[in-house]
């Protein structure tokens, strides 16, 4: 971790003298000697500056799970859900909210929680970074994982700073940041939550696992308590779906000319082609309400987007 950051400091300081370079070559701009020198020195301490936030961000760093190889590793379709599901199961009510303070007091939990995640490290990952497997049920199976160590992931950060009223709160662009400093080690690389979210999740092509993973906030969609399985995944992710658009705090028709939208909407309706129209009318599809599919469907709709709430969805 610490020698990525390295490069990528040596990569910045090699473009700043580079763009330093191209400025003072430049006839028009015609440097003096100390404007020249200006100019280095700037580019470096710039460098200087952003590379002292690479390192102290690196060192904020948190990975879980280590490299395993040979017989150690099984393919994802022999990977077990249950523990994860038993811990959902415990924590989780109907309305999606997490006994956080209750869970963060139970030690062994805790470390359930943690083993599940660590147990990810040894899933037997190709040379592309794809799971290895011959399921017929790939798919599945991928989103399932997938899914599922995200909000493990989530939940674990939280814990980890619990109490909290908001998981904003541990999420600053400069110092530690829980989507991006809280990584997953997974075959030749780790993974954030952001990195998830925006990698494998979105290259499987289903805007319907936006309605699945949830950033430990109340406007996030709700947290199931039982954990995704391949089996149950297209019935799982489409009550999901329909239970998320079916509250009006997510999605309200105003008149005949507008809808206003949950931000979670702007990653579901970014999977799918043609223009925004278009892309209601796909959304549409999901809607369990047959007026509001009709009103998204029948004529163009100006979208105004909904302010996320981001208080802790724990159980009060």
């Amino acid at each position: 971790l610490y020698i990525d950051t390295a490069c990528q400091v040596l990569q910045l300081v090699s473009r700043t003298l580079s763009c330093s370079c191209l400025f003072m070559k430049n006839p028009k701009h015609k440097p003096t000697l100390r404007l020249r020198r200006r100019v280095v020195v700037i580019g470096l301490v710039a460098a200087m500056i952003a590379g002292f936030f690479l390192i102290r961000q690196s060192s904020n760093t948190i990975v879980l799970g280590s490299s395993w190889s040979g017989n150690s590793l099984y393919p994802i379709e022999q990977f077990d859900h249950s523990k994860f599901d038993q811990l959902l199961q415990k924590y989780v009510n109907q309305e999606g909210q997490v006994d956080y303070a209750s869970w963060q007091q139970n030690e062994e939990d805790k470390i359930e929680l943690l083993d599940y995640l660590l147990s990810t490290s040894r899933i037997h990952w190709n040379r592309d970074r794809t799971p290895h497997t011959e399921a017929k049920n790939r798919d599945a199976i991928e989103k399932a994982f997938w899914i599922n160590a995200y909000n493990a992931m989530t939940i674990h950060a939280v814990l980890s700073v619990y109490p909290t009223e908001s998981i904003r709160r541990h999420t600053n662009p400069i110092g530690f940041n829980l989507w991006r400093h809280y990584k997953l080690n997974l075959g030749t690389r780790v993974y954030s939550l952001r990195d998830i979210e925006n990698g494998p999740l979105k290259n499987l092509g289903d805007g319907r696992v936006h309605f699945a993973i949830v950033k430990a906030s109340v406007g996030s969609p709700n947290l199931r308590s039982t954990a995704y399985q391949p089996e149950q995944l297209d019935q799982q992710l489409d009550q999901q779906a329909a239970a998320f658009l079916a509250n009006p705090s997510h999605l309200e028709i105003e008149g005949t000319s507008r809808v206003h939208l949950s931000p979670v909407l702007k990653s579901v309706l970014a999977e799918f082609e043609g223009d925004q129209h278009q892309q209601l009318v796909h959304l549409a599809k999901m809607v369990p309400d047959p007026e509001i599919r009709q009103s998204l469907t029948e004529q163009p709709l100006k979208i105004t987007w909904l302010k996320h709430d981001w208080s802790l969805n724990q159980q009060r």
